[in-house]
């Protein structure tokens, strides 16, 4: 059961990593996120009420 968890892995003698193929980047440099709302608040667009501890996603972008 304890080396379900283990960080070492067995690589066969004859492993050839360049068969792998490549991981792409993300087209758009964004993460979808899900959040708590930490306190009750309204939307400033449709006012609807978003109480405490509502969970909702959000997108998480690096600004450059």
């Amino acid at each position: 059961m304890a080396d379900r968890k283990a960080l070492n892995h067995y690589y066969p003698p004859d492993f050839d990593p360049s068969k792998i193929p490549r991981r792409k980047a993300p087209k758009d440099q964004q993460q979808t996120v899900r959040l708590m709302a930490p306190y009750s608040m309204r939307c400033n667009t449709c006012g609807e009420y978003i109480y405490k501890g509502k969970k909702f996603n959000a997108r998480k972008e690096l600004v450059s």
